[in-house]
């Protein structure tokens, strides 16, 4: 049996910490097979300001980071624009796969639900005295409406979607207890 999830988030956290860098890694060869060494090196040259601003949001990091936008050359821009973009999805899909192991996680212990999980919702309230009439009075007073919205940024050909779906089972089979380290090894490379 496994044991509990550990509580220390940057143990919880090194799967998608470990994801990220290596889709980055291998994001970052492909550009630089694609659009070459300068792309590359204005990719880079804004993701160290925009991480810097992050860490440090002071005026001269802000002003730095604007002025490496603007210095971008009209000819790299769309270039740049598409890596980062290519980035973020690659970063939502490692987001997306690290809740998939967290949940599998929790699901294969016998300890406490997940914290801010419906099942663990359920148990804080109960916890807090909650009753079921209470519950009740609750529910019936809460009102849910469906809404459906069609943003063109989340527009995916049907291609991307399958390589984000094959992604996806590559950065969860990694984890997988039974490869041997020669497969593990194998597999990274893949």
């Amino acid at each position: 049996m496994l044991s509990a999830p550990t509580t220390n988030p940057a143990d919880v956290h090194q799967p998608l910490r470990r994801d990220v860098k290596k889709l980055g890694a291998l994001l970052g060869e492909i550009i630089r097979e694609r659009d070459g060494e300068t792309v590359f090196a204005r990719v880079e040259m804004l993701r160290r300001a925009a991480k810097q601003l992050r860490a440090e949001p002071d005026p001269s990091h802000r002003a730095a980071f604007a002025d490496a936008v603007r210095e971008l050359e009209p000819r790299h821009r769309r270039q740049v624009i598409r890596a980062f973009a290519v980035y973020f999805q690659l970063v939502n899909l490692a987001e997306q796969v690290h809740r998939i192991r967290r949940k599998r996680e929790y699901d294969t212990l016998d300890g406490p639900a997940q914290r801010l999980s419906l099942d663990g919702t359920l148990a804080d309230l109960r916890h807090r005295g909650a009753t079921l009439p209470m519950l009740r009075d609750a529910l019936d007073q809460l009102s849910v409406n469906l809404v459906l919205t069609a943003h063109p940024t989340e527009a995916v050909r049907r291609t991307i979607l399958a390589a984000h779906f094959r992604i996806a089972e590559l950065l969860l089979r990694i984890d997988e207890p039974t490869l041997s380290p020669g497969e593990r090894y194998r597999f990274e490379q893949t």
